[in-house]
């Protein structure tokens, strides 16, 4: 698969201040931070690769043409993406294969598929936002079965849906806990498995938050409160 890669990328910061497009898929090795200063970074449907052990952190950008199986490749289980104040849309239905770390305001829009297929845990930070967009399809389906997979680091952590469509096909569910689940709109919900609110445990209520006029719409599935007070 890394046929056709021109471009390596190790060990470097970047800092553009203008629009920026790709024109040949990229490799990450070692740790890297690129920045476009809100500018848009135009992927333009190319690869990007993650090297094993490399990590790739993306703040203060707007990125577009992301995408397809093959939009970002992790090359082992050992990278790793961070994004900090990132706005991401999507052109195609796009397949999360590695872990992400979100911090500060991170929103991913476009009228496709985001896929969770990943057995790496992936964690919205303290005062982060993970925010979905009306049009995103949001799939949890990792391949082991593990409902936990999405972590919060605190309460100050929150998963925010803006009339988003879940479907949970993983066996186990999806748990979440200790951080913010917010709805805005009607969210439907296919999760014949169960999306759990907590795990029985205390100290790791997750906080529901239900704007007017909003709320989920059980398709199909269960919710399940494990709730403690």
């Amino acid at each position: 698969s890394g046929q056709g890669v021109k471009f390596v990328l190790a060990d470097v910061d970047l800092v553009f201040n203008g629009p920026v497009q790709l024109t040949e898929s990229i490799v990450i090795k070692g740790k890297c931070s690129v920045s476009s200063n809100g500018h848009m970074i135009n992927v333009n449907n190319k690869t990007i690769f993650v090297a094993p052990g490399a990590s790739l952190t993306v703040h203060d950008a707007r990125v577009r043409g992301m995408g397809g199986n093959e939009s970002v490749v992790f090359q082992d289980n050992t990278g790793s993406i961070r994004l900090r104040n990132v706005s991401l849309v999507n052109t195609a239905d796009f397949f999360l294969y590695g872990p992400l770390y979100i911090e500060g305001d991170v929103s991913i829009s476009g009228n496709f598929k985001f896929t969770y297929t990943t057995d790496s845990v992936s964690t919205i930070g303290a005062n982060s936002r993970l925010y979905f967009d009306s049009g995103v399809t949001f799939s949890y389906s990792p391949p082991s079965g593990a409902n936990n997979l999405i972590s919060f680091a605190d309460s100050t952590s929150e998963l925010y849906l803006n009339e988003v469509t879940t479907h949970v096909t993983c066996t186990n569910g999806l748990s979440l806990t200790v951080g913010k689940l917010t709805l805005d709109g009607i969210c439907p919900l296919y999760a014949p498995y169960g999306l759990y609110l907590g795990d029985g445990t205390t100290g790791k209520n997750v906080t529901l938050n239900v704007l007017p006029d909003s709320g989920l719409k059980v398709n199909n599935g269960y919710l399940i409160s494990r709730l403690t007070y």
